[in-house]
């Protein structure tokens, strides 16, 4: 049974800087803006770009939840917001390999990383990708430039949003499995080497 990451919403909302909201006009199916994309998603998104089934089919082999957020901007710019839980600790390590291998396979080997492995990004003409691996749960962040990805990054490891967090989850869902991890580095001012 997939977890329910609904509970998210808080955080997510908390984490996006002001002049984003939800879209007033469909972007996804049924026109909402958020939705689960599920265990087969998981798994094609990082076969695709590697190569790799059998390290695909085992990154999403353990795939216990995900809530995927969009949000707009006047100027016509979009983020997207991707949540990903993993069953338990084996099966998110899997999972972090996997999307890691991914956006490296995906950037054609120019992402980068920091924060002792915990964010693994790539910037380009069309946008910015971030890969975070933060509180039990894979996010996935897809900006339309490095300082917005970055941002996000930023205010999900601030701690007024690890509070959020913790007072949305009763229980907290997502850290069932993984203990918190200490809080961060300054991803606000450009975050890529």
């Amino acid at each position: 049974q997939p977890l329910d990451l609904s509970p998210l919403q808080p955080l997510i909302d908390a984490a996006i800087s002001d002049g984003w909201t939800r879209p007033g006009s469909p972007l996804l199916v049924d026109g909402r803006d958020q939705d689960t994309l599920g265990k087969l998603y998981l798994r094609l998104l990082i076969s695709a770009s590697t190569g790799r089934e059998s390290e695909a089919s085992a990154a999403a082999a353990g795939w216990g939840g995900d809530r995927l957020h969009i949000f707009e901007r006047d100027d016509g710019g979009a983020l997207v917001v991707w949540a990903i839980a993993f069953d338990d600790a084996e099966e998110h390590a899997e999972g972090v390999v996997g999307l890691r291998e991914w956006l490296i396979a995906f950037s054609e080997g120019e992402a980068w990383g920091l924060g002792g492995g915990r964010v693994i990004g790539w910037d380009a003409a069309q946008g910015a990708v971030r890969v975070l691996d933060w509180l039990g749960t894979v996010w996935l962040i897809v900006g339309p430039d490095a300082a917005t990805a970055d941002a996000v990054v930023g205010n999900l490891l601030a701690e007024e949003v690890r509070l959020a967090w913790w007072s949305c989850l009763r229980p907290p869902l997502c850290l069932r499995h993984l203990p918190p991890q200490a809080g961060g580095e300054n991803f606000g001012s450009g975050g890529s080497p």
